[in-house]
């Protein structure tokens, strides 16, 4: 094992397992997961306000 392999062990143990580090995504996807998000916080404010 080494150094590094210890110390993300003693980091986990203290604090946490963190989650895998994912490839970023595209400006196309970041975009489409935007207005996604926009439009369910739209409907979640509407079905909130009871309209």
């Amino acid at each position: 094992m080494n150094p590094f392999d210890r110390l993300d062990a003693a980091f986990a143990a203290q604090f946490g397992a963190l989650p895998p580090i994912t490839p970023p995504m595209s400006l196309a996807e970041a975009r489409e997961q935007r207005n996604r998000e926009a439009v369910d916080g739209l409907c979640v404010e509407e079905s909130d306000n009871g309209f």
